[in-house]
């Protein structure tokens, strides 16, 4: 009965979320489409997804469809959240993978941005993980890397960029950015438990072009078959910070532009509710088609990093790329991985592992409807 109650409270606050998303996407877009009216293709959308969800909603076919085209692969983001996502990346591997000072570890720190200071439920610890045991004596001389920019983050739960600083140096003594507050130890306590501070990536100048003051990013979903277990890429995007901002989050100010199979800016931005625009930051992407430098060479960082991760088949990646167009790793997203941002771009979200992964999802589906072990 617990069990009952919980994956039905659980699928109505999913559904009820993705309505009101829905509707703000729909509200932004007035003049350009009426998610009030069935469209063609919507019939067999609705028979190919309703195997998963008896009761579904046809909105994300109205809307997404506006996007990429009537395509019975369109994904049905609430049915992602509420049936595929706890069957294909299972809540109790996610943990390790969500936090930033784990992927030094995990993936090697020739494969990362840097690190100079960690903190870890409250413990210090050097780029190392060495337990630092007096930090208070030791912060200056930490901090002192040689660079004037580092930058400060929550190492878990740091959705769409919440909590990231900029720490700058004047004269010998460091101060945040935006406030220009000093920064002591007393400041980055209070900052919390689990953070990161990280040396300020110098990007490539073909990323930099786009917004000198984030570090943009690809953002690169990368699938592990249900069927055989390769790892594929059906998406890929380049997520770009507004003018002056020092992240790239499309819910923090930020925009993105689908990239084609080769590697290609398509010719419009979107942000995150699908307000689309040809120019951001100046930057014209229907007069100009950018490719990506060595995006063979990013596939294959992504595919060989996503080895790594047996527990998990859908893997969002954030890939910056350094001063030499060398892919390094910024985060991973194993939950909540925008499945949206893809289908106002590039395409759906599964593409032509869409029927595969249904398959999957049906003959796995637990007997409570969303129900999380």
């Amino acid at each position: 009965m617990l069990k009952w109650l919980y994956s039905t409270i659980r699928k109505w606050t999913i559904n009820d979320a993705h309505k009101k998303l829905y509707k703000k996407i729909a509200n932004c877009n007035l003049d350009v489409y009426n998610t009030n009216t069935s469209k063609e293709g919507e019939t067999l959308w609705k028979k190919k997804w309703s195997v998963l969800d008896s009761n579904i909603s046809p909105l994300s076919y109205r809307i997404f469809s506006e996007y990429i085209g009537e395509d019975i692969n369109i994904l049905p983001c609430e049915v992602c959240a509420t049936y595929i996502e706890p069957i294909l990346n299972p809540i109790e591997y996610r943990a390790i993978y969500s936090d930033k000072n784990a992927f030094d570890q995990l993936f090697g720190i020739e494969n990362t941005c840097g690190t100079i200071l960690r903190r870890i439920n409250g413990k210090y610890y050097d780029s190392n993980y060495n337990i630092i045991e007096n930090i208070a004596e030791s912060i200056l001389h930490i901090l002192n890397t040689g660079q004037d920019k580092i930058i400060v983050k929550p190492s878990v739960d740091s959705n769409s960029g919440q909590g990231v600083q900029m720490l700058i140096r004047k004269e010998d003594k460091w101060y945040t950015r935006d406030k220009e507050e000093p920064v002591t130890v007393d400041f980055i306590n209070r900052l919390g438990d689990n953070l990161i501070l990280q040396p300020y990536f110098e990007q490539s100048d073909f990323l930099k072009q786009f917004n000198p003051t984030s570090v943009n990013t690809l953002r690169i979903f990368a699938y592990r078959s249900v069927k055989d277990g390769n790892i594929y890429i059906p998406n890929a995007i380049i997520r770009i910070g507004g003018n002056g901002s020092i992240i790239d989050n499309a819910h923090g100010g930020g925009r993105f532009v689908g990239l084609t199979q080769d590697g290609k800016t398509m010719n419009t931005t979107c942000d995150f509710l699908g307000n689309r625009k040809a120019i951001h930051n100046s930057i014209d992407f229907s007069k100009n088609q950018y490719a990506v430098p060595n995006y063979d060479k990013v596939i294959d960082f992504v595919k060989e990093q996503s080895k790594r991760i047996t527990q998990h088949h859908l893997l969002a990646w954030d890939i910056c790329l350094d001063k030499n167009n060398n892919p390094k790793i910024l985060e991973i997203n194993v939950y909540g991985f925008g499945s949206w941002l893809f289908q106002f771009t590039s395409g759906t979200t599964f593409g032509k592992y869409t029927d595969e992964i249904i398959d999957y999802v049906k003959k796995n589906k637990p007997k409570f409807v969303g129900y999380i072990k």
